[in-house]
């Protein structure tokens, strides 16, 4: 029986800075904690999204701020991180690789405190779930337990697939915590893609990659013709004239195409009275894409609204024509269910995890080519049998990922599996001490 679990929420922001990975993990807490009473559940967190996650409490849910216990250490950095801010920069990029071996290894000073139970003494937990997997525990804090097993939601591998996209320090980061949990961590993954992906690029073994869908009804606020007129008329759109795509500017979203195929359709089958509405947080990405539309001389048919509240959001899909994805990177791709949900036809990109979570449920493009989008947007315009069988089939793919309590019950046979095998290698200093010196001597003998 797992008694004690602690969860690491230190990644989690305030607002939607987390994207849709944070409202799935914390409905999936709730249903978790809900299903299994008799489980103690300690959520680890960080100042910044400490008094948010208080919704989250009930009799079996705790929080404790982790960053408020490690105020109490002495505020200085670890002698190995000294050691390296005075090595020079030539040195640094000249024996870089044999650096990174030895950051690796060498010791660190920090620490990763278990929680306490009623009467203030440790408790060691049964198991520690990091559903935010590609964050590194605690903000690069290394654990020391003796041995608690541990499991790690990852939900992409986009660094590995698109490393261009990435700044070098995300691609550290990211390398660095994928490393950690490949040592340490069963995995679970949001599609069989993502599972492929971690056995194929990362070296993960296969019986520690486990796939679990995400399966989240998406909340439909209820909207009336009235509410539904007024965002169509402050957008300056029609009812059933226009495409929408529902995604964040960033590079992988592949916003640049979507605009070449545009342009391509307006000049073949697509009706001139057709637009796209482009939604999404503003930020200089978002005035890239509308410096481009401008250049292809699509201004004037060329929404970009920026972030929608839910009602409004709401409005918008159902009263489109379509919803467009021509995402190059997608560990599963919620938008297209949430369309589909929402009785919205859909045509999305062939590319990552997509097709699978489609099905046949979508019409599907090749993304790197105009000419393929171009061909989809004419078709979703023009051919009313077509749209209508996609509408059909969208909801009968959205009923498939529409249980939350499945979801959460696939991930609690995860749960007890590792702590059954004992998967998680999370070991006390002493043995991380002779393994880092271990690791040492291999090196220094290789070269």
């Amino acid at each position: 029986m797992l008694e004690v679990i602690e969860i690491d929420l230190t990644p989690i922001l305030p607002g939607a800075v987390n994207g849709g990975a944070k409202v799935v993990a914390l409905e999936l807490i709730r249903q978790v904690a809900r299903l299994h009473p008799e489980t103690k559940f300690t959520l680890l967190t960080a100042a910044e999204g400490h008094e948010e996650l208080a919704a989250l409490e009930r009799e079996n849910v705790t929080r404790r701020l982790i960053t408020q216990e490690l105020q109490g250490l002495p505020q200085t950095r670890s002698w190995r991180d000294r050691l390296f801010a005075f090595i020079p920069r030539q040195l640094l990029w000249r024996f870089n690789k044999t650096l990174l071996v030895l950051r690796k290894v060498l010791p660190s000073n920090h620490y990763y405190a278990s929680s306490r139970d009623h009467a203030g003494s440790r408790v060691r937990p049964d198991l520690l779930f990091f559903p935010f997997g590609m964050s590194y525990p605690c903000r690069g804090l290394p654990l020391r337990f003796a041995s608690v097993p541990s499991v790690a939601t990852v939900y992409d591998l986009q660094h590995l697939a698109y490393p261009e996209f990435f700044s070098d320090n995300d691609l550290t980061e990211r390398d660095r915590s994928l490393n950690f949990h490949k040592k340490n961590s069963t995995f679970i993954v949001i599609s069989n893609f993502v599972r492929d992906s971690l056995i194929r690029r990362a070296g993960v073994p296969p019986q520690s990659a486990h796939t679990v869908y995400i399966r989240f009804k998406p909340h439909a606020p209820e909207i009336d013709m009235e509410a539904a007129r007024g965002v169509l008329q402050r957008l300056r759109l029609q009812q059933g004239r226009y495409f929408v795509y529902p995604a964040n500017f960033w590079r992988h979203k592949n916003h640049e195409m979507l605009l070449a195929g545009f342009a391509l359709a307006r000049s073949s089958a697509l009706p001139h009275d057709f637009k796209l509405v482009c939604t999404g947080s503003p930020d200089e990405r978002m005035t890239i894409i509308a410096d481009a539309a401008y250049a292809l001389g699509l201004a004037e048919c060329v929404v970009l609204p920026g972030f929608l509240a839910d009602k409004e959001f709401s409005a918008l899909i159902r009263s489109a024509a379509a919803v467009v994805f021509p995402s190059l990177y997608e560990g599963f791709g919620m938008p297209i269910i949430e369309a589909a949900a929402a009785g919205c036809p859909v045509a999305c990109s062939d590319r990552a995890s997509l097709a699978e979570i489609a099905g046949d449920a979508a019409l599907l493009f090749d993304p790197r080519k105009p000419a393929a989008i171009a061909e989809a947007l004419c078709r979703l315009a023009t051919d009313d049998k077509l749209r209508s069988e996609l509408i059909k089939k969208g909801l009968r793919q959205a009923k498939k990922f529409s249980s939350i309590e499945q979801m959460a019950r696939e991930y609690w046979t995860v749960f007890e599996r590792a702590a059954r095998n004992g998967s998680g290698r999370i070991v006390s200093n002493g043995s991380v001490r002779r393994r880092r010196r271990l690791a040492i001597v291999q090196h220094l003998h290789s070269r």
